[in-house]
């Protein structure tokens, strides 16, 4: 399985695909692609750093739990981690049964 993620630094370069340019068409890469390996796109989530700040799981940051000195998520937040949450398990259902 080879992951891609999403991060702030591909705005840079346009899209994500843009950004991975190199990396897609290396020839290392492609040999793992034919020998059975699957590319997986990990979707951006902008409000990472939020939930890293408050040392929240997703499930917890997504259910409203707080830590002291920090507010918990609001709902609209707490929304976005569920519709992220969606997009990582499509994302990463051609590999599911790869997982533990």
């Amino acid at each position: 399985m080879l992951v891609k993620s999403r991060t702030r630094f591909t705005c840079f370069w346009g899209s994500p695909k843009a950004a991975f340019q190199p990396v897609l068409e290396h020839s290392i890469f492609k040999a793992a692609l034919n020998r059975g390996a699957k590319l997986v796109w990990m979707p951006r989530l902008d409000i990472a750093h939020e939930i890293n700040a408050r040392r929240l799981s997703f499930t917890a940051a997504e259910a409203g739990a707080a830590t002291e000195g920090l507010p918990p998520l609001g709902p609209w937040n707490r929304q976005l981690i569920t519709m992220w949450l969606r997009a990582m398990e499509n994302n990463f259902a051609p590999v599911a049964d790869w997982l533990p």
